[in-house]
């Protein structure tokens, strides 16, 4: 399945099959985007 990039009331729009499979890659995307953020900040800090 094709990746999609939803905002909230798109998403509430969606057959309910696609809202586990949509709120699983939106969660997916936060922690990816909290990992490189942690990196960052590591990084950051290593060149203090």
């Amino acid at each position: 399945m094709q990746r999609m990039r939803c905002s909230y009331p798109e998403l509430m729009a969606l057959p309910l099959d696609y809202y586990d499979e949509a709120i699983e890659m939106l969660n997916e995307d936060d922690r990816r985007q909290q990992a490189a953020n942690e990196r960052a900040k590591m990084q950051a800090r290593r060149r203090g």
